[in-house]
């Protein structure tokens, strides 16, 4: 159940499946598990800086126009600057500009079309990508997991398809090799302390 649900146990779940799937598989015992489960991480996480490219991108300029909104509709400095090289808008008098909310005030005047568009914008996105959620639709996201889980699947018939495409989907955007080390570790640990 828990390889299925989204969420932090998600990816440990999935690793400990798939990690039992290739004892079963394989006949093997746990600790022999990790060299192929490495494989299969390797296999899957192969491309995942190009995959992941787009996401970064996306919060990379929705944070940067966030955080560069500010000085541009407040900042008396950067409001000159913008305004000299991009709106050539005639500048009030020294008086209308002495504080925040007065160059607010100023900078509005081509900051509002912009910024009210880009919003309006996103909000008609949004509620058509909900629709289309709620119709059934798979969001970038899921067709990106369900590309991997297929591909994983058909490079290791050997496994039981669900299995792999479970640890597929829940390490589509995580590089799992660290951890199946981790997991490994600690379950010699554990095994150290069970012989004491």
């Amino acid at each position: 159940m828990l390889a299925k649900l989204e969420g932090s146990a998600q990816i440990s779940a999935a690793r400990e499946r798939m990690r039992r799937e290739i004892m079963r598989a394989d006949n093997c015992c746990y600790e022999s598990t990790t060299e192929k489960l490495l494989e299969i991480n390797k296999v899957n996480s192969s491309n995942l800086g190009m995959q992941t490219v787009p996401y970064h991108l996306m919060w990379a300029v929705s944070v940067g126009s966030g955080v560069l909104s500010i000085p541009l509709v407040f900042s008396k400095e950067v409001g000159l600057i913008f305004n000299k090289y991009c709106v050539t808008m005639e500048v009030p008098g020294g008086e209308d500009l002495e504080t925040v909310l007065e160059v607010g005030s100023w900078t509005w005047n081509w900051m509002e079309p912009p910024l009210g568009t880009l919003s309006f914008v996103l909000l008609c996105f949004q509620f058509g990508r909900e629709a289309r959620n709620n119709l059934g639709a798979m969001t970038p996201a899921m067709r990106h997991k369900k590309s991997l889980a297929d591909k994983l699947a058909v490079n290791f018939p050997m496994y039981t398809a669900d299995i792999v495409k479970d640890y597929a989907e829940a390490t589509a955007f995580d590089d799992d090799a660290d951890d199946i080390q981790e997991d490994i570790k600690e379950w010699k640990l554990a095994q150290e302390a069970k012989s004491k």
